[in-house]
């Protein structure tokens, strides 16, 4: 079973740099980050192997959103954030 990460900032800088790391060793990985377009590009370039969500991470409901989403889709589980 994959471990779970969430990675906020995820669009670029170190959120992005992290982002690569995980997914390169096999981690199913969230990216949160309100840079849509930034999220888009790099889930193209990791060949949609990451789940994006576009949201302003001051917004706790919209995190918690992200969040829920991102939980509920796997197994249950997070090991980072």
């Amino acid at each position: 079973m994959a471990s779970n990460a969430i990675i906020t900032g995820g669009a670029s800088g170190i959120g992005c740099a992290t982002a690569r790391l995980f997914v390169a060793r096999g981690w199913r990985v969230g990216l949160v980050d309100r840079d849509a377009l930034g999220l888009a590009r790099l889930a193209r370039e990791l060949n949609g192997a990451v789940e994006t969500y576009c949201c302003d991470v001051s917004d706790a409901a919209a995190l918690g959103e992200a969040f829920h989403s991102f939980v509920g889709h796997g197994d249950g589980g997070l090991d980072l954030l």
